[in-house]
């Protein structure tokens, strides 16, 4: 699992991002975090899951954007979904889960 840190200035607070690399990880992930926390994953793709570990604070648009940016692999245009943990249903398969209430963002390089 990697680790980032992600400093909102609004309000001096920092972050972890949290990026699973295989789908034990995303799992794990998934089960260890709060139900407030964001995540965030490809849409209609398979690909790592991100927690953001904000515990329901709101985060600036342009946040949500870089991480959405990091998903950037080779593709030039992507859809990035993104929502509460809440909104997650994880399944029986590990790493595979069944998102609700997903917001869209779209990303263009």
């Amino acid at each position: 699992m990697k680790v980032l840190d992600i400093h909102v200035e609004e309000t001096n607070k920092t972050y972890q991002l949290l990026i699973g690399q295989n789908k034990m990880e995303n799992h794990n992930l998934l089960k260890s975090c709060s139900p407030n926390d964001l995540w965030f994953h490809l849409e209609k793709q398979s690909s790592q899951h991100m927690i953001l570990k904000c515990n329901g604070d709101p985060i600036p648009k342009r946040y949500l954007n870089y991480i959405g940016s990091l998903f950037h692999k080779n593709n030039k245009h992507y859809t990035v979904i993104y929502t509460y943990l809440k909104h997650v249903k994880m399944t029986n398969e590990p790493g595979v889960v069944i998102p609700t209430s997903c917001k869209l963002n779209r990303i263009s390089f």
